[in-house]
């Protein structure tokens, strides 16, 4: 791991060779993580009730919740921060993780500032989450060298702060511990893998009913000190959440917050870099651990002119997502194709800025990414940052979900699951012809009583008054059941009626025609020559 340890040092000394080596390998470029972002926090307007009721009103209509719990495919880890807590989470679907932030370690491992961890709000949020199926953990921190480094490297001191830890969690009975101690010195590389697995070990074990609990951190963007052992912390945790954004800062020049691809202008750091560095020193088998921090933030620069890259004439300031996405369709968004990031510039003059952000296409560019380097997930710095907009919402729920925005035609009714036409009641089973008295089984001609029995036809009803034929059961409803003296019409051929009479065996086997009037013209013609016969031999 020495090449991270004589990394910086080594761009330092090439950074003549061009500007932008120069502004990516000075110390005051490297990102910082989430501490400057705190520290920025009034920047970002703490969110409120008020601002929150009068942004509904805006541009875009919310989705409509499709599932109470987590539905993503991947990893989507939320960092919740103390300002926010506020924040109405629309889609607890689309989460797995939410990570409360955040109580202050000090170098011995006491919680010193808890910010607000503990009470009714903080309560109630575990609660929620846990009633979405959503894992809630509370994230622990310390950006200070020198307190990392004592605390790490210090027995006492580290199973102290897992003391600590494991009491943070059972306040509200969270669901483990995410640890965010940046600038962690060269000094504290071994001591800090041996703080991560002694806690993950605590953790698993005080979880009831034997579950493992969990535990990850957030890495940095460039380990300029060789100070994380990738390989061992991607084993002895739950995953490392890569905070892959502040490549460009409010002390630099203006660029892309998180480019998802270098070269070119921007030097060779980008998410794709970063990523392949805890690949190549973490090992591709823990690929699964690995979650992409994605800022929903951009920044701002004032700027001299409109040239890209360009140079700020004073610090940047972040911009949350909610209010850059509005600016840019103000003042039109321009795309930068070696970063696969959008920006724009706003104002004139003395109070032109150029500013860099995230748009729903950028960021699904590194969803999608994710994806092909079958990473574990995402993270989200920070959730309530995109207020009422709902493009980064929707974008999760396209590519990483079956869920879409109407009822999901899966779940209803398949066509193939409706009744199949061969079972709906068939027309022809009004009633059907094969539960009627079968004409086969009525008396055969030949068991009729001898017609020399029968009365005398004169005595017999006139054919004129016999049933019309019109009024006897239709033709089509009783096969074989013609009415001699009527007109033979036969019933209409149909699909129907001629599967009918394939299955029932009606009519000549299914062919839909109507009897032969043959056999009983033949026996008419006998009856009425035996009647004559009979007649003749009364005659005197």
């Amino acid at each position: 791991m020495l090449h991270r340890s004589l990394l910086g040092m080594a761009l330092l000394c090439a950074g003549a060779t061009s500007a932008s080596a120069v502004v990516v390998a000075a110390p005051e470029a490297v990102p910082r993580g989430h501490r400057d972002l705190v520290a920025e926090r009034p920047v970002h307007g703490l969110a409120t009730m008020q601002r929150r009721r009068a942004a509904q009103a805006l541009r875009v209509q919310p989705l409509a919740v499709t599932t109470p719990g987590p539905a993503v495919q991947r990893e989507v880890y939320g960092y919740l921060p103390y300002w926010e807590m506020d924040y109405d989470f629309p889609h607890w679907e689309l989460l797995t993780t939410v990570a409360w932030f955040s109580v202050q370690l000090d170098a011995k491992g006491d919680a010193v500032d808890w910010n607000g961890w503990g009470g009714d709000a903080t309560e109630l949020l575990t609660a929620e989450a846990h009633a979405h199926g959503v894992r809630l953990v509370v994230t622990v921190t310390n950006f200070s060298s020198s307190d990392i480094s004592a605390l790490v490297n210090d027995p006492a001191r580290r199973a102290h702060a897992i003391e600590t830890c494991l009491m943070l969690m059972a306040v509200h009975g969270a669901d483990g511990v995410n640890v965010d101690f940046e600038f962690v010195p060269s000094s504290g590389r071994s001591g800090f893998v041996t703080f991560m697995r002694e806690l993950k070990q605590a953790v698993a074990a005080a979880q009831p009913g034997g579950t493992a609990g969990h535990v990850t951190l957030a890495g940095p963007a460039i380990d300029w000190s060789g100070a994380y052992d990738y390989d061992q912390l991607l084993v002895h945790t739950d995953g490392i959440m890569v905070m892959a954004y502040g490549y460009h800062w409010q002390g630099g020049d203006p660029g892309p917050i998180s480019p998802l691809f270098g070269g070119g202008k921007w030097g060779k750091h980008s998410v794709a870099w970063t990523i392949d560095d805890y690949l190549k020193y973490g090992g591709v088998e823990n690929a699964h651990k690995i979650i992409i921090g994605l800022p929903w933030y951009g920044r701002s620069w004032p700027v001299g002119s409109t040239a890209i890259p360009g140079k700020a004439t004073a610090d940047g300031a972040s911009i949350v997502f909610e209010k850059s996405v509005v600016e840019a369709a103000d003042n039109g968004a321009g795309w930068d194709d070696d970063s696969q990031t959008p920006y724009y510039h706003k104002g004139a003059g003395s109070g032109l800025r150029q500013v860099w952000y995230d748009d729903q296409a950028s960021f699904g560019a590194k969803l999608a990414y994710v994806g092909e380097q079958k990473l574990a997930g995402i993270g989200i710095w920070a959730l309530g940052y995109e207020g009422p907009r709902e493009d980064y919402w929707l974008e999760l729920r396209d590519q990483w979900t079956d869920l879409t925005g109407e009822p999901d035609p899966t779940t209803e009714p398949d066509p193939t699951t409706e009744p199949d036409p061969t079972t709906e009641p068939d027309p022809t089973t009004e009633p059907d012809p094969t539960t009627e008295p079968d004409p086969t089984t009525e008396p055969d001609p030949t068991t009729e009583p001898d017609p020399t029995t029968e009365p005398d036809p004169t005595t017999e009803p006139d054919p004129t008054t016999e049933p019309d034929p019109t009024t006897e059961p239709d033709p089509t409803h009783q096969p074989g059941e013609l009415v001699p003296s009527a007109p033979i019409v036969a019933a209409p051929k149909t699909a129907a009626s001629a599967h009918s009479f394939v299955q029932d065996e009606g009519c000549q086997g299914g062919s839909g025609a109507p009897l032969s009037q043959a056999p009983l013209a033949i026996a008419l013609v006998a009856l009425a020559l035996t009647a004559w016969r009979r007649r003749g031999d009364l005659s005197p």
